[in-house]
């Protein structure tokens, strides 16, 4: 496939910028790349409206914007959580013997930060780096649940409510029935919502302020398992939940949020025909 001449030419011109030399002008760049200045103009505009670069009004030399620093700690920010949690998530794979997902949320959808694979693989597969909805997993209802309002507000508008099971949540109001449940136990569950025949748990990550920042999940084929497997998956899910979350700063006795809160509710196995589902008792 052919690379875009256009973002091609943007890249090169962001990667002049160094520690020794950290701003240039439209004739430098102009030099730097061998390309004329009425062809870079239009690019270098993009980039600055766009706050990837800024422009000194008095010296008229470009340097790397703000733009740049906000997805640098983004990048910096999911290493940092992957290393804090890799111990942990090995471990947690060990003891269930379920893959294990961690997840942040950008732009109205969760994105695999990392995954810890165990040896069955039989739900559809997944890798570091996809997207998932929010209104449909385990996840993306962790993180939904303990957002402030204003997050909440801000992803509204990518949120569709794409329909991918007949139990999937398609409205606003029954998401929101589901995210007080959420922070009232302290775990999110995809009832095949998602996929049909899965079973997923989500548990939230939160960090010194006690602001939720990632979640963990892990899933399982609904005909496989029984509430004792389930209910023993969802206090594993929960303490390295809250073992990751102190090890990014938080500390329950300052903060409101509570791992103990909520007792796990009994999923029992329901067989209707030749179909099995699962329903909540409350």
């Amino acid at each position: 496939m052919k690379t875009n001449s256009s973002v091609q030419r943007a890249i090169n011109v962001l990667e002049l910028f160094t520690r020794l030399k950290d701003s240039y002008t439209l004739t430098e760049i102009s030099k730097k790349l061998n390309v004329n200045p009425a062809t870079l103009m239009p690019v270098l505009h993009t980039l600055e409206k766009n706050e990837y670069l800024e422009r000194d009004q008095e010296t008229k030399k470009y340097s790397l914007g703000i733009k740049l620093m906000e997805l640098g700690q983004l990048v910096s920010f999911r290493y940092d959580i992957r290393n804090r949690a890799d111990k942990i998530l090995r471990e947690l794979l060990m003891e269930i013997g379920l893959t294990i997902h961690l997840a942040i949320m950008e732009k109205g959808e969760i994105i695999y930060i990392d995954r810890k694979e165990a040896s069955s693989k039989k739900l559809n597969p997944s890798w570091i780096g996809k997207r998932a909805p929010l209104h449909s997993t385990a996840l993306g209802k962790a993180l939904l649940a303990f957002s402030d309002s204003q997050t909440v507000n801000n992803v509204k508008k990518y949120i569709t409510f794409e329909k991918f099971t007949e139990h999937t949540i398609t409205s606003w109001e029954n998401l929101n029935k589901q995210l007080k449940e959420v922070r009232k136990q302290g775990y999110a569950i995809d009832n095949e919502e998602h996929q049909k025949g899965g079973l997923c748990v989500g548990a939230p990550i939160f960090n010194h302020d006690g602001e939720v920042i990632a979640a963990i999940s892990t899933s399982m084929i609904k005909s496989n398992t029984t509430d004792k497997k389930i209910k023993k998956v969802i206090q594993s899910l929960k303490k390295a939940a809250q073992d990751i979350s102190i090890s990014m700063g938080f500390n329950e006795k300052y903060n409101k949020v509570s791992f103990s809160e909520g007792d796990i509710k009994k999923i029992t196995l329901i067989s209707k025909e030749d179909d099995k589902k699962y329903r909540f008792i409350k």
